[in-house]
C-alpha cells in the first residue's frame, strides 16, 4: 500500500469535514448557543403543545431561553408576541424573567409591549430591570435603563394607549425613585 493512502495528508482530512460540513448544512464555527430563535416554530409549538408545556421545555434548554429573553429585550415584534403567548404557561422564574424582558423591551418597542399587555397589571413589566444582570448591577446602570424606559414610554402619544402609558410611567418613576434594593450591596 502506497503511503499516502495509508495516512491521509492532515490538509485532505480537514477538506473532507469542511466539504461534510457543507454537504450537511451545518455552519463552521456554529455554536450551541442560537442567537435568534425561529419564532414561527416556536408560535407553532405554543399551539400545538400549549403555553405551559412550551415554557417548561424552553426554560430547560438555557441557550434557547437565553436566547428568547434577549430577543424580546431588543423589542423584536414577534418575539414579544411570543412571550405575552408564554406568560399564562409561567411561573416563578420563567415569569420574572419574561416580565423583566418586557421591561427591557419597553426601551424600544413600547408601543408593542403596551398593546399586547392588554389589560393585565402592568407593574411587573413598568418596573426596574434585574439586578443581577450585569448589564445593570449598579445603581448608576439601572437608572440608566429605568431613565431610557420612562424617556420612551414618555414618547407615547396614542390615544387608545395613554391611560395605559400613564399607568406605566406611574410604576417605572416608583421604580426610579426606589434606590434601597442597592443599599445592600
Amino acid at each position: 500500500m502506497v503511503r499516502s493512502q495509508m495516512h491521509p495528508h492532515p490538509l485532505r482530512i480537514i477538506a473532507r469535514a469542511l466539504i461534510t460540513l457543507v454537504v450537511l448544512h451545518i455552519p463552521v464555527g456554529a455554536s450551541a448557543t442560537p442567537s435568534v430563535l425561529d419564532l414561527k416554530k416556536l408560535n407553532a409549538e405554543i399551539d400545538l403543545q400549549g403555553a405551559c408545556d412550551t415554557v417548561g421545555r424552553l426554560f430547560e434548554n438555557d441557550s434557547e431561553w437565553n436566547a428568547l429573553m434577549r430577543q424580546v429585550g431588543t423589542g423584536d415584534r414577534r418575539a414579544i408576541e411570543v412571550a405575552f403567548r408564554l406568560l399564562p404557561g409561567s411561573d416563578g422564574a420563567a415569569s420574572e424573567m419574561l416580565h423583566l424582558s418586557l421591561g427591557e423591551a419597553l426601551e424600544h418597542a413600547e408601543s408593542d409591549v403596551l398593546t399586547k399587555a392588554g389589560d393585565m397589571d402592568l407593574q411587573s413589566i413598568c418596573s426596574g430591570p434585574d439586578v443581577d444582570d450585569e448589564r445593570y448591577n449598579s445603581l448608576e446602570l439601572s437608572r440608566a435603563a429605568l431613565d431610557r424606559r420612562i424617556s420612551a414610554v414618555s414618547a407615547l402619544q396614542q390615544p387608545r394607549l395613554l391611560s395605559r402609558r400613564n399607568e406605566c410611567l406611574q410604576s417605572l418613576k416608583a421604580a426610579r425613585a426606589n434606590d434601597s434594593f442597592f443599599k445592600n450591596r
